[in-house]
């Protein structure tokens, strides 16, 4: 016997040892020695019950008798090493007789690996057990620890579903059977909306959260027979083969859209997730499997652009449209070096008189091959691939400088001739966005005493930020700078906290000045804006000013300024010198005697007013 404690068994693993003797006293005596260790220790009396239990059973090793009645231990040992099942399993022979070299040799050559004496000595049948036990752990660790890199390897560790190997696996091998067989099937791309406002204000473990929800709502609302993938951040998708109808992709999306729309994230139901799916079943043209994943994500895409929380099927206009899009990137990441990009200024007036009080710098593109490309193109473009911070400090600094030039030049008809610049939310929700532009003002000796700068903000940019907002825009408040939102009246600003937000003026979008004398909606929108802007205190700038008849109207209503075709397009830099130098020179308090004259006592664009506190 021995004194050393018994081994412990493998983690979650039994350690089986197989004795095989037609001697029930060797075996008893074998059981009494090995019992000692951790280990299912199984008998067998015959050599077709060792095989069969062998064949069952997963043995670390198996002490096989050699003379046995039926068949002989090396006639068992030769049946299991010629079966795949078996054959790995460690064979030492337990005989009683002194064996002769070539039955020794026999055995070895039928697949033992060692010859042990009976009665066994059990410290040695002890060490042996002990070392074919360590190795069965060893080789168990290693199958847990193979298990787990091919989880690692195919699965997504967050949702359990597949991920984008296995999908992409799945997918190739399910195209190239409907290819052959000539049977439909189709993926869906499915997109979570806004995931990183949800990741950026509740954290990374609400949006875990998120993840794990939709892919649980995917699980349970599609078919037994759909692979479903996590294949990026916030991207799943779904496999659906051998489709009756397109149809059925449809109806799955639609279902889907509705069911995670209907899910809740918080126990109070006040956050609700919705994802954009693209859907494309095949077959359709000429395409592979990856072609078709390129589809899924195309028809994604338009289902954001038409609103989110819903579905698109893919179609060849939208194609068309997703490559003409991708040329407009390729080309556009260019422009700026090709010298394709430059500026032109609108002026902005004194509606009662005509006067150029300030101006706004207007980004233009002009391609070879594109031709001229709509700044309501190009802009959102920018904003998509990362570029906007280099396209927007190229306006700044491109619109300083020129300012500088013509206030050099003195063809300003007055004092603070205003210079209003567009911003993007996504320059305002850089918080080193000043920095940048505090380095351009520095750099071209701009006086903000002595001039106007006033960046310009959609409405949109407001929408539900309005603490990171008026942190992010104090600073330019605080260092003279005039804020403005444009586009007035066309997003969804909250009245209520428009005064605690740093701005001086609102501009009334375009839509509604169009339908001024048509339309009395429109018409009322505007009072009510100006209105609105009399109260807060706030100057108010109309555009898209094209005809006496609206100018007439927006007077009457108290609007001070605008700007449209009426007085001027928007000028190259050359034709914008001219204009400037036919305005007349108009000193300070002529200009207020005029505004005062108008039935407004509201500060000009072109006067710097102290805010109020915040």
């Amino acid at each position: 016997m021995t004194d050393e404690k018994p081994i412990k068994k493998a983690d979650q693993e039994t350690v089986n040892i197989l004795i095989v003797d037609d001697s029930k006293t060797q075996v008893a005596l074998m059981n009494a020695i090995l019992s000692q260790l951790e280990v299912t220790i199984f008998t067998a009396d015959s050599g077709k019950k060792a095989i069969e239990l062998a064949t069952e059973n997963e043995f670390a090793v198996i002490y096989l008798d050699v003379q046995m009645p039926d068949m002989n231990g090396f006639e068992v040992a030769r049946c299991l090493k010629e079966d795949d099942n078996t054959k790995h399993m460690p064979i030492i022979f337990v005989t009683g007789q002194t064996e002769k070299n070539e039955d020794m040799i026999e055995g070895y050559n039928v697949g033992a690996i060692d010859y042990l004496a009976k009665p066994p000595d059990a410290v040695i049948l002890l060490a042996k057990t002990r070392i074919f036990i360590q190795l069965c752990q060893h080789k168990n660790e290693m199958g847990h620890l193979i298990k787990k890199l091919d989880q690692l390897a195919n699965e997504d560790p967050l949702t359990h579903l597949y991920n984008r190997r296995q999908f992409n696996g799945i997918l190739d091998r399910t195209h190239a059977i409907a290819e052959r067989y000539e049977h439909k099937y189709a993926v869906l791309l499915i997109d979570v909306d806004d995931f990183k406002s949800i990741n950026d204000t509740m954290g990374h473990d609400m949006g875990d959260r998120a993840l794990e929800l939709i892919a649980n709502c995917l699980t349970k609302n599609t078919r037994g027979s759909d692979f479903v993938a996590r294949i990026g951040g916030d991207e799943f998708a779904v496999i659906m083969p051998e489709l009756n109808d397109a149809d059925q992709a449809g109806k799955l999306a639609q279902n889907l859209v509705n069911k995670i729309a209907d899910a809740s994230l918080t126990k109070d139901k006040n956050l609700r997730l919705s994802v954009s799916i693209g859907v494309v079943t095949y077959p359709q043209g000429d395409s592979d499997a990856q072609e078709i994943l390129r589809r899924t994500d195309i028809a994604m895409y338009k289902a954001k652009n038409k609103g989110k929380n819903g579905f698109q099927y893919f179609t060849e206009t939208l194609n068309e449209e997703y490559d003409k899009r991708m040329l407009l990137e390729r080309e556009l990441r260019q422009a700026l070096v090709n010298g394709e990009l430059y500026l032109c200024y609108q002026s902005q007036v004194e509606l009662h008189t005509g006067q150029a009080v300030g101006m706004e710098a207007l980004a233009r593109w002009k391609n070879p091959t594109l031709g001229t490309v709509p700044p309501d193109v190009f802009i959102p473009i920018a904003e998509k691939i990362g570029m906007i911070d280099e396209l927007g400090l190229w306006v700044i600094e491109t619109a300083c400088k020129q300012y500088m030039a013509w206030k050099k030049q003195q063809v300003y008809p007055c004092d603070k001739f205003s210079l209003a610049i567009n911003l993007s939310p996504f320059q305002v929700n850089d918080k080193n966005f000043f920095e940048k532009i505090m380095d351009v003002i520095s750099a071209h000796n701009i006086s903000l005493e002595d001039s106007l700068i006033v960046f310009e903000l959609t409405e949109s940019a407001f929408v539900g930020k309005f603490e990171q907002l008026e942190s992010n825009l104090d600073p330019f408040r605080e260092n003279g700078f005039n804020l403005s939102i444009d586009d007035f009246g066309t997003g969804y600003s909250s009245l209520s906290r428009l005064s605690q937000l740093p701005i001086d003026a609102l501009k009334i979008d375009k839509s509604f000045v169009d339908n001024i004398g048509t339309r009395k909606v429109d018409e009322a929108i505007i009072v009510s804006t100006i209105a609105l802007a009399d109260n807060l205190k706030l100057e108010v700038i109309a555009e898209g000013v094209e005809t006496s008849l609206q100018a007439d109207f927006l007077m009457a209503n108290g609007c001070v300024y605008g700007q449209g075709y009426l007085y001027s397009k928007p000028l190259i830099p050359d034709d914008m010198t001219h204009y400037l130098q036919k305005q007349p020179k108009i000193d300070p308090n002529e200009r207020a005697e005029r505004r005062h004259g108008a039935g407004t006592k509201r500060l000009g664009p072109g006067d710097r007013r102290v805010h109020k506190d915040h």
